[in-house]
């Protein structure tokens, strides 16, 4: 209040010495300039705006008597009318122009067509001109001057407006339909204008001038000097510094002015420390901010739960840099922002519930408020927010909502059980027999009313259809005795069809086998001579002797592997190959396909390399096969690659497993840097007597059919294989192997996992108990459903992530209906499963280190082998292979074989099968049950590869022709171990163990001794002399010290016994170095199974 008073006195001195001394002078001076500014100016602007009318006047004039201002019916009217005014008003000139500001009317023909731009180049006249033509709307200015030729000019714009009578011919999408434009001559007004206005100016300026320089003489040194010193006191007060202070100098009104402006000075500093101390007593945070958001004034409440100082924020940072609200996000300030709603409005802001971070970055909820700073103008000059922690009230509002949706979940399970149990109860009474309940429900949208609405629907119409099949049901029975009839015949027609299909399988068999042996048999002969003439067995050849017998040599060869080919083609086919699964550790494959290939690598200058990863497990496979598979593959890989080489990669597989489970395969990839294959051939890669038919590859020879040999093999080991390749820079053959045996072994139990019903549930999109019970398939129960590996590039089912197609349990898919589901069937003709494959014995040998031990016995004493074979050829081949180390004699025929074997008793027998008359399975047979030759190992060497019958009626060894030399010597060597060992010792504390290997090994041939002690097993070996021990060593010492293993060591009679041990656990470092060079095989039980240890003892003794 103070301060007020302070400011009406300070207005009162001020009036009172400007009053007389300055206010009268410029007063009088302003009026006078204002009277002469505004007689010339109106005198100006009534002329200018008498000349606008005058335009208006003469747009009338123009339309006078005119309807339709731009009807082409009017057109001649118009152009009378704008002629007449042209020659009565010589300095002023009308054109009209349509829409497009193009001229069609003018006092001067010479404009029409042109463009407006033509009679004016005034750019604000052309822009007002658009405007109107574009909106409707009239210019602001209602003329425009311009100069041309010399000449000014006064240009009105007019518009023509589209009327409703004008509609008929311009339609109503238009407001103006062009404008008129007048234009006259300035000069000859402005000229007396501007000769009045000079002489007035120069009368004028010269008074002025007098009086201003009278007043400033007097106010100079009456008032000016003490305010402008005051004035830069004042300044100073408005930068912000309250320490100035106004010297008085006189009492009279400066003076007074002076001690009234130090009063004002400290009245301000009162009112700011007052307003500070009100703004730190404010419990809730507060901020004040200017117009550009930076932080002038933060109170300690708001500085405590921002974490920021005020020396950090105040003049420094923005409240966007404080804050951190989430509605100023990226230095942008949302429409929801207290402060800038109320910088922009002026109006305060209330209760916005915003969500602020501090320094630390922890997010607070907060409830704002925001008023806009005026100053005394009412200009804007900042803004005050205060801001309240809600935190604890949104707590509560959160349980609150909680327990309210609590207790409506509550009332909504009581009402829906309630309604569920009157269900149940109808559909109960509906399940007895009563179809004629029903029950009750609302007309509302509730799922419970639309339950039991659906639910009457379905008993309606069960009703119905009771009542339908009751009346249908006699002749049902008709129409299904009727279709059990024709049921019946089509029945029989299959069955016809089925024996047609065996009889062509059988016929197919017996072609393959009777070519086989036509075949087979003269090749194995020219092979046979032809290699006993390389040996120079018969005499001495020369070089061009030699060059052609290899060429005859290898071109043998080559047919012999084509017919070999087409014959394991049929065999994969026809699901006759069987598989002999050893645990196998792969890397020994290695030296296996080094030593095969060096050859022919050398030959063209090519590398292999081999890439196996350090964590390889073993694997279950024939190695035999899987020999044949690297044969087909890398033999390809070397034939289309001339530069560079292969290399063979091999790392644990990761199909069909999940993260973390142990592999199920090894994936092996046969890449090279050959000439690769373009992507259209790679779907017919893999099909029979198919080569890429590419110019590149015609000088390649080939069958067409090592890739789909190899594929059927990679199948039967239930493996899959795929290719990729860049054309041009190489290929990548890759296929897996099993790595766990029970991926080769099929469950004899009607069960399947849960896992895999659910994976066929939602792949044929049936229930999921449907798969786990026993599927039946045409009208037949099988075992399981199970998954098998396919491996043809086009089925659909190659490439995905499990690389597998779902297929029935026993059923040969090629060509034959599938079962996708058990009551529906589709064809698969590209997925080839074949069931119980089991492939009989065969060890990859290093032919280049065989063992022959053996060769020191004296040559002198020579063991004889019977050969049984019809080929007299034959015959003199091993003869001459083998007649070296032993004497051969021949028997030709079936028949007297046994007899033959009976008289001489010979070291061993091989025996050829397909001879006429008696075969060699009936020799064999013969040869078993005869006691006085039944134990003569027979080793069976033929061109039918049936190993599993062989094995099973006795036979010792199984050998394909044609025969290599040095694998006959080799299993002959083997043999003569095999026999030397004819009683075993059997040392075990556990009678089952005892019980089982006996009657295993007595099956064999083997006498057997028993021993369940140390003391047993040592007295065995002083009585019985073993050929061989197998030991069991966890047996403890008796009680007299005794221990076989020491006996051994110090006994001179059985130091070379060969031990075979059966331990419950591994052996210690300490007992294998004890033992080093006794052991022959070393069997864990706690690890393997007890068929798997039956199987490896046999193993292991056939080959010791």
């Amino acid at each position: 209040m103070a301060e007020d008073i302070e400011m009406i006195i300070l207005n009162g001195i001020i009036k009172k010495i400007l009053h007389l001394e300055t206010l009268l002078t410029i007063g009088v001076t302003i009026v006078m300039g204002g009277v002469i500014y505004f007689s010339i100016t109106n005198q100006r602007e009534h002329i200018r705006e008498r000349m606008t009318t005058y335009s208006q006047d003469i747009k009338s004039l123009a339309y006078a008597g005119i309807k339709h201002t731009m009807s082409l019916g009017d057109s001649p009217s118009v152009e009378k009318q704008l002629l007449d005014i042209g020659d009565e008003l010589e300095d002023t000139e009308i054109v009209i122009c349509d829409f497009n500001q193009r001229i069609v009317f003018a006092t001067n023909k010479d404009r029409i067509g042109a463009d407006v731009s033509t009679f004016t180049g005034n750019r604000a006249t052309l822009v007002a001109l658009r405007t109107l033509l574009e909106t409707a709307v009239p210019p602001r200015i209602s003329y425009f001057e311009e100069e041309k030729d010399g000449v000014n000019y006064l240009v009105t714009i007019h518009s023509i407006y589209n009327n409703e009578e004008c509609h008929h011919c311009h339609g109503d999408s238009r407001k103006v339909l062009g404008g008129l434009l007048t234009r006259q001559s300035t000069d000859a007004t402005y000229l007396a204008i501007a000769t009045l206005r000079n002489h007035t100016i120069i009368a004028s300026l010269i008074g002025i001038g007098l009086l201003i320089t009278i007043i400033y003489f007097l106010l100079a040194r009456l008032v000016t000097k003490p305010i402008t010193e005051l004035a830069a006191k004042a300044e100073e007060l408005a930068r912000g510094d309250l320490s100035v202070f106004a010297p008085v100098h006189s009492s009279d009104s400066i003076g007074i002015l002076a001690g009234s402006f130090n009063s004002m000075v400290k009245s301000i500093k009162d009112k700011i420390e007052y307003a500070n101390s009100l703004k730190e007593a404010i419990a809730d945070p507060l901020v004040i901010v200017d117009t550009n958001l930076v932080v002038t004034f933060m109170n300690g409440s708001c500085a405590r739960l921002t974490g920021y100082s005020k020396q950090e924020t105040e003049g420094k940072l923005t409240c966007r840099e404080v804050f951190k609200s989430d509605i100023c996000l990226d230095n942008i300030c949302d429409t929801d922002c207290p402060i800038k709603k109320c910088l922009v409005s002026g109006e305060p802001v209330e209760d916005i519930r915003i969500i602020i971070s501090n320094k630390e970055g922890a997010l607070i909820p907060v409830m704002a408020s925001a008023s806009a700073l005026k100053d005394a103008q009412g200009n804007i000059t900042g803004a005050v927010q205060i801001f309240r922690d809600i935190s604890d009230v949104l707590e509560a509002e959160r349980l609150r909502y909680i327990q309210s949706i609590s207790e409506r979940e509550e009332e909504q399970r009581k009402y829906l059980e309630f309604r569920a149990e009157n269900l149940l109860a109808i559909l109960k009474q509906a399940s007895d027999g009563n179809l004629q309940v029903r029950a009750e429900y609302h007309d509302s949208n509730e799922v419970m009313d639309k339950i039991a609405c659906h639910t009457n629907q379905m008993l309606g119409n069960l009703e119905k259809m009771y009542e339908k099949i009751s009346s249908l049901s006699k002749g049902l029975e008709q129409e299904v005795a009727h279709r059990t009839v024709m049921l019946r015949e089509r029945t029989l027609m299959l069955e016809r069809a089925i024996r047609d299909l065996r009889e062509l399988d059988r016929l197919k068999s017996a072609f393959l086998a009777n070519m086989s042996h036509e075949l087979r048999t003269p090749m194995n002969s020219i092979i046979g001579y032809t290699q006993l003439l390389l040996d120079r067995i018969d005499g001495e050849i020369n070089e061009e002797q030699e060059k052609s017998l290899m060429k005859v040599e290898n071109n043998a060869k080559h047919l012999l592997q084509l017919i070999n080919d087409i014959l394991d083609m049929s065999k994969i086919e026809s699901g006759k190959i069987e598989l002999d699964i050893q645990e196998t550790d792969f890397t020994s494959m290695r030296d296996t396909i080094s030593i095969f290939f060096q050859p022919v690598l050398d030959a063209k200058g090519l590398y292999l390399h081999f890439d196996f990863a350090d964590d390889l497990p073993t694997v279950f496979i024939d190695k035999d096969k899987v020999k044949q598979i690297f044969v087909n593959l890398v033999g390809n890989a070397v034939k289309f690659t001339d530069h560079g080489g292969i290399t063979i990669h091999a790392k644990p597989s990761t199909l069909g497993i999940a993260p973390g489970e142990a592999s199920l395969f090894i994936e092996i990839c046969v890449e090279d840097s050959g000439i690769g294959i373009k992507k259209d051939d790679m779907a017919k890669l893999f099909d029979k007597f198919t080569q890429i038919n590419v110019s590149a590859s015609r000088p390649y020879e080939g069958t067409g059919l090592g890739l789909s040999i190899a594929r059927g093999l990679v199948v039967l080991h239930k493996g899959v294989i795929w290719v990729d390749s860049d054309f041009g820079k190489g290929s990548r053959f890759c296929f897996t192997l099993p790595a766990q045996k029970k991926v080769m072994e099929k469950s004899t139990e009607s069960i399947i996992e849960l896992a895999m019903a659910e994976k066929l549930a939602e792949y044929f999109d049936k229930p999921v108990d449907l798969f786990l019970k026993d599927p039946y398939y045409l009208g037949k129960r099988v075992k399981c459903w199970e998954y098998a590996h396919c491996g043809q590039t086009s089925c659909p089912a190659y490439g995905n992530s499990e690389r597998r197609c779902w297929l029935i349990c026993g059923v040969h898919c090629k060509g034959i209906e599938v079962a996708k589901y058990p009551e529906k069937t589709e064809h698969c003709k590209t997925c080839e499963i074949i069931e119980n494959l089991v492939l009989g014995e065969f060890a990859a040998q290093k032919m280049n280190d065989l063992d022959l031990e053996g060769d020191a016995v004296d040559r002198g004493i020579k063991k004889t082998i019977l050969v049984i074979d019809d080929n007299p050829e034959v015959i003199e081949l091993i003869r001459k292979n083998i007649g070296e180390d032993y004497n051969v004699l021949g028997h030709y025929t079936g028949e007297g074989a046994v007899e033959k074997a009976r008289e001489i008793k010979p070291a061993a027998i091989t025996l050829d099968i397909m001879m006429p008359g008696k075969d060699g399975w009936e020799v064999l047979q013969e040869l078993k049950k005869d006691p006085v030759v039944q134990d003569i190992p027979v080793i069976i060497l033929s061109i039918v590869d049936e190993k599993k019958i062989g094995f099973s009626l006795g036979a010792t060894e199984y050998m394909v022709k044609p025969i290599d030399k040095k694998i006959l010597l080799h299993k002959l060597k083997n043999l003569e171990k095999l026999t030397s060992i004819k009683n075993i010792l059997l040392v075990d504390n556990e009678p089952g163990t005892l019980h089982t290997l006996g009657r295993v090994l007595n099956e064999g041939g083997y006498k057997i001794t028993k021993a369940s002690n140390n003391t047993g097993a040592i007295q065995a070996i002083h009585e019985s002399k073993p050929d061989l021990i197998v030991l069991n060593l966890m047996i403890k010492p008796d009680e007299n010290g005794s221990n076989v293993i020491e006996y051994i060591k110090t006994d001179e009679s059985a130091r070379n016994i060969p031990l075979v041990l059966i331990t419950d656990s591994d052996l210690s470092e300490e007992k294998v170095k004890e033992l080093n060079g006794r052991i022959k095989a070393t069997f864990n039980k706690a690890i393997l199974a007890e068929d798997d240890l039956l199987e490896t003892l046999k193993n292991t003794i056939k080959k010791m």
